[in-house]
């Protein structure tokens, strides 16, 4: 059975997540090693009320 986890703040220079690429690795590493198959980024979009820089998501995602 595949795990997922479906909140969760790990690209890198977004939000709370990440503070650099490493980091990231590393957490996308343990969340493998724990089983996780699925991992969907939810970083904090509120419109108007928390900046987010869609670009520099979908750069840092990718």
């Amino acid at each position: 059975m595949m795990l997922q986890d479906i909140h969760s703040h790990f690209v890198y220079g977004v939000d709370d997540g990440a503070p650099d690429r490493a980091h990231m690795q590393q957490l996308l590493d343990a969340a493998y090693h724990q089983g996780i198959g699925l991992l969907m980024a939810t970083p904090h979009v509120v419109p108007g009320v928390e900046p987010f820089d869609g670009a520099l998501f979908q750069a840092h995602l990718a």
